[in-house]
């Protein structure tokens, strides 16, 4: 996949406009968060996939403001991408935490080493969720599409990817209780960047392959056809009236000799 152009990171802005995203929509992303992390853990992290795919199509929803409000039972509407939301959390997840394991076995420089994979991993993925749960797009695909955006401004994305993956380790604290509150902080903030990054990519993929073709692209064209399809209109030169009646331009004398006679 060719590199994307650089985008322009707008880490205060994307953080303060999704707080600010959460503060308005506080309870049903509560409400729909203790869903997403009761069941995961119920499920041993089974569901943590669709769910989370669920959560995100609340906060999309919510930040475009279209449509019927959505409910916090929408989380549920993340098992229609069961598989992609599936594999990429267990994929990654396994990945990232055999990873973490290894290096921290590494006395101090593998400490550091393993936060630094952390933070790296977290920013290259950041997009993934969103891409599967708002374009369909499958697990490997959407994490590409993912990496190619990321790369093309690497460190200030991984600068807003470690600050949002800070923000949700936070609510580890407490037994996980706390990340019922800052999974969706994190997840509101990362949702304001996929939609100022990505909503003109969605918009160009779902424009119709066809477009009708412009009144200036017709007009010529049906000019022409009329001017083809328009019956002649015979001229009279009042010089040529004779007893016989008029003489049409364009027509031959059927009888050349009757006039000579006369």
């Amino acid at each position: 996949m060719p590199p994307a152009p650089a985008t322009e990171v707008k880490i205060n802005e994307w953080l303060t406009e999704g707080f600010e995203l959460f503060r308005r929509h506080a309870g049903i992303l509560l409400l729909a968060s203790l869903i997403v992390v009761a069941l995961s853990a119920v499920t041993l992290g089974v569901l943590s996939g669709p769910l989370t795919m669920g959560l995100i199509l609340i906060i999309l929803n919510l930040y475009k403001g279209q449509g019927q409000p959505p409910k916090a039972g929408d989380v549920f509407q993340g098992f229609r991408l069961f598989l992609p939301a599936f594999l990429f959390f267990l994929v990654w997840g396994t990945a990232i935490t055999l990873v973490f394991l290894v290096l921290n076995l590494i006395p101090l420089l593998g400490q550091l080493l393993a936060l630094a994979v952390f933070f790296g991993a977290s920013a290259v993925l950041m997009f993934g969720p969103f891409l599967i749960a708002d374009q369909g797009m499958g697990f490997w695909e959407a994490t590409q599409a993912s990496w190619t955006r990321v790369r093309s401004n690497w460190w200030p994305f991984v600068g807003f990817g470690a600050i949002c993956a800070v923000i949700g380790q936070i609510g580890m604290i407490f037994c996980g209780v706390g990340f019922i509150v800052t999974l969706p902080i994190m997840l509101c903030m990362e949702a304001v960047a996929y939609m100022e990054i990505y909503q003109g990519v969605a918009t160009e993929k779902a424009a119709p392959a066809f477009q009708a073709p412009t009144e200036s692209q017709i007009a010529p064209e049906f000019e022409t056809q009329l001017k083809r399809d328009q019956p002649k209109v015979w001229e009279v030169d009042e010089e040529d009236l004779d007893g016989d009646g008029p003489r049409l331009d364009g027509v031959e004398d059927l009888n050349p000799g009757q006039k000579k006679d006369r």
